[in-house]
């Protein structure tokens, strides 16, 4: 009891409590990986009936933003590192990520669209929230995270968030209707 205790989690003050914490965390994992396959099979499904084109140039970029956010995440090791580990050359890991990012651009175009379609926006209160989660997420003070992420760059993602919830409800809704 007194190590599970020392663990500093919400509400675990014994062992029964962190078998009940620990159950827990693995139930939301479980649901959240599935939400997140649902989700992929459904934006599969949707490029798949999609006849957006995208430029090269595109995915270029997209290519290059995956680049930067795992020379990002190895930045301890080192991209380069990396490389050396997993035997790729800088062009042969862009080969890979391609196909990744042709799926992002068409599904960001298509997402776009919706918005325009769906004239979905983004409120000034909702920016602050999402700050707000960031913040609290990477244990910055909002104003640090309002410099690193600025409003313009933001506001894409949350703009394309809700216009995915959007299609994500539309699939339960049908789903629900025809009782699968």
């Amino acid at each position: 009891d007194e190590f599970a205790a020392s663990l500093n989690f919400p509400e675990v003050q014994s062992v029964e409590d962190l078998k009940k914490y620990i159950n827990e965390y693995l139930e939301y994992q479980v649901e959240a990986r599935k939400a997140d396959a649902a989700r992929e099979k459904l934006y599969d499904q949707i490029l798949e009936s999609s006849s957006c084109l995208v430029s090269p140039q595109a995915v270029e970029t997209a290519v290059n933003m995956q680049l930067q956010q795992m020379a990002a995440s190895f930045a301890q090791q080192g991209m380069e590192q990396y490389l050396q580990m997993t035997g790729k050359t800088m062009d042969s890991l862009k080969d890979e990520l391609k196909p990744v990012a042709q799926k992002q651009v068409k599904l960001e175009a298509v997402l776009d669209e919706i918005i325009r379609v769906e004239n979905i926006t983004v409120s000034d209160e909702e920016m602050d929230e999402q700050y707000e989660l960031i913040s609290q997420k990477y244990g910055q003070p909002v104003d640090v995270v309002k410099q690193v992420l600025p409003k313009a760059q933001l506001k894409p993602d949350l703009l394309r968030m809700k216009a995915s919830q959007l299609i994500i409800d539309a699939a339960e809704i049908i789903m629900e209707e025809s009782g699968k």
